[in-house]
């Protein structure tokens, strides 16, 4: 992963370990990962080095973050460390200066002068690197002390100069001290709203604000802390329940219980069941729709993390389902705040990707009535994406399921939207009804529907044919200009050397459905193209890389047998084609997302040198298929599987 994002690399690459990288510093087993990244800073290549640096402090970071305080104790510094002095001389400014911040992270976790006793025993290193290492913490606390210092002066002569120019302090001040703390970071203690207390001479201001102040801070999901002092159920029914279920409450006890349910959904599920979810709802929606940003941001990262344990551990009606897609849609609307806009958009994604979709769909289909262009292109939009995800499913009937008598209404109303997304999207949605229920019965159901006039009714049944033409008409057209491509190609080559299958999988990328997209399609050139000068010998094929949400949910046998006789084979021979190599790690891939109860450490342990090979491929579809295998290979380290540290350095490296 760190080779794929050298600079001499595709971008499409560097950009996929990217985000390989980005999971397994999140889920990964970090102890394992932090010393397989730092080793890569011996590299020749910077962009390796640097990369190696950024990802082993990021590492170190969520690790520093959790419950073990001496966390440092359990790496392996013999090897850690050496790999950092050669990061604090790295090319790469980012390099060097992410280096730095390891050392302090392990001198933090270690004590000071653990830190330099361990750095004096180790073997190999000349004296000068030893004393680097122990300068570079004294120098970056140093520097750290004297940015954090200029920040709080500058902070101050802000607050100061807000202060003089104000006339009235309205409420919204609040607000502001709760902006300005996602800035300052660090300069007020994270785990709860930190009270802001004034200077004498700011109280006597004119204008001065009234009442208590607080700045805090929204974090991301990585970002949150594994526990308080107290246990994740005392924290639920003694901090959230109360605040999230009073009639008023302050704003600053709302957040500070959000952020709370918050990481009591990431860490401990188990205390959090339907009940107690369903009581509190209103109160997120309620937060979702404050006019205090800061607390409504909080709110929407707070759904989205409820969504996403909705996909196994919680059962939300269809009243509190409502209720959130309805606060989080309307904070789509283009005259909210972009930060909002931008929260929502996530939470959407997370609620059709795991949230309950049969319940999803209709909540989000039912703002298409409203007044505002954006909700209603967005309702659209989400609505078809929910039903997208369904119809990948096992379940080739998921229709019958569905309220049809609310959801086909409020397609009636998308599919005349005044957003050409918005009656895409809406249209999109009729004809995936049909497909599941058959025409004839999707046209039924639609002659029942009480309250709409006939002429939407002809309309509802009339979308799906002409919908179906336009996509035929459509394929039709991408195939022809496929063909043309491809022969323009065929006579313009002299020589057709292997790469031409490379090509082949990369076109897949680009048309899409043209192709079957469960199995590396052969492709069958005609007579004329066999007889053309240079044409390619051997088979072709055209293949798809899928993202973790276009994955399918199984195939026609079960994941234990594909897995001991799809991947296992494949991914373990000394030869392989690349197209069998390529099926296999989608369903591995596939196995892991939707089936990980099938795959054990012992069976992974096999399959990482082959997921290695496949990386490191010179054809860039199938290194790119391995390094999004990596990535979900990472996301199951966090809990299902324990990689040892020889796979975790090949995946790493």
């Amino acid at each position: 992963l760190l080779d794929s994002c050298a600079s001499n690399m595709p971008k499409a690459l560097r950009s996929a370990a990217a985000t390989a990288l980005a999971q397994a510093v999140e889920t990964g087993p970090l102890g394992k990962v932090a010393p397989a990244l730092a080793a890569r800073a011996t590299h020749k290549n910077a962009d390796v080095v640097e990369n190696s640096m950024v990802y082993c402090e990021k590492a170190l970071v969520v690790l520093s973050k959790g419950s073990n305080a001496l966390w440092a104790k359990d790496l392996d510094s013999e090897r850690l460390l050496p790999a950092l002095s050669f990061g604090i001389n790295a090319k790469s400014p980012k390099g060097k200066k992410a280096a730095k911040g390891c050392c302090v992270l392990l001198s933090e976790s270690l004590g000071v002068t653990a830190y330099e006793d361990q750095v004096s025993k180790l073997v190999g290193l000349k004296p000068l690197q030893i004393e680097e290492l122990k300068k570079v913490v004294n120098a970056s606390k140093k520097e750290d002390a004297d940015k954090k210092k200029k920040e709080m002066e500058a902070e101050r002569k802000k607050r100061l100069k807000a202060l003089k120019a104000s006339k009235n302090a309205p409420e919204p001040m609040a607000v502001q001290s709760g902006t300005r703390a996602e800035a300052i970071g660090d300069a007020v203690s994270k785990k709860k709203p930190a009270k802001i207390e004034l200077s004498e001479e700011e109280k006597a201001m004119n204008g001065a604000p009234e009442g208590e102040l607080f700045q805090v801070t929204v974090f991301s999901r990585a970002e949150l802390n594994t526990g308080t002092a107290i246990d994740a159920s005392t924290e639920l029914s003694t901090v959230v329940v109360p605040a999230l279920t009073a009639n008023e409450e302050a704003w600053n006890v709302m957040f500070d219980a959000l952020t709370s349910l918050r990481r009591i959904l990431v860490y401990h599920p188990e205390v959090v069941t339907s009940a107690t979810i369903e009581g509190l709802v209103p109160g997120i929606e309620k937060s979702i729709r404050s006019l205090r940003s800061v607390l409504a941001k909080n709110a929407i990262f707070c759904s989205a993390d409820l969504f996403l344990k909705c996909s196994a551990e919680l059962n939300l009606s269809q009243k509190a389902t409502d209720q959130l897609c309805f606060a989080l849609l309307d904070s789509c609307a283009s005259n909210m705040p972009k930060a909002l806009r931008s929260a929502a958009a996530t939470a959407l994604a997370q609620a059709v990707e795991t949230g309950p979709l049969g319940k999803v769909a209709p909540a989000l289909a039912a703002r298409a009535t409203h007044k505002n262009a954006d909700v209603v292109e967005n309702s659209m939009v989400y609505c078809e994406k929910a039903l997208v995800v369904l119809s990948k499913g096992s379940n080739a009937l998921w229709a019958k399921d569905l309220d049809s008598e609310r959801l086909l209404p409020a397609l009636s109303f998308g599919i005349n939207a005044k957003s050409p997304k918005g009656k895409k999207a809406a249209k999109g949605c009729c004809v995936l009804l049909s497909e599941s229920l058959g025409v004839t019965a999707y046209e039924d159901q639609v002659s029942k529907l009480v309250g709409l006039k006939p002429l939407q009714i002809e309309e509802l049944k009339k979308v799906v044919n002409a919908s179906k033409k336009e996509d035929a008409d459509k394929k039709k057209k991408e195939m022809e200009a496929e063909r043309k491509k491809r022969l323009k190609a065929l006579k313009a080559s002299k020589n057709a050397p292997e790469p031409m299958a490379v090509q082949s999988g990369t076109r897949a990328e680009a048309i899409g459905d043209a192709v079957s997209k469960k199995k590396p399609a052969k492709i069958e050139l005609s007579e004329e193209e066999k007889a053309m000068n240079g044409a390619p010998e051997g088979e072709l094929f055209q293949v798809t890389v899928f993202s973790r949400a276009e994955l399918n949910t199984g195939t026609a046998i079960d994941a234990s047998t594909e897995l001991s006789t799809v991947v296992v084979p494949a991914l373990t021979a000394n030869e392989e084609a690349w197209n069998v190599m390529f099926d296999a790690l989608t369903s591995l891939r596939r196995i892991l997302v939707y089936h990980p109860e099938v795959v054990t450490s012992a069976t992974i342990e096999g399959l990482v040198p082959g997921i290695e090979k496949s990386i490191r491929s010179l054809r860039s579809v199938l290194a790119k298929n391995a390094i999004f295998c990596s990535a979900d290979l990472f996301l199951k380290c966090s809990a299902e599987l324990n990689l040892s540290q020889k796979a975790t350095d090949q995946l790493c490296f």
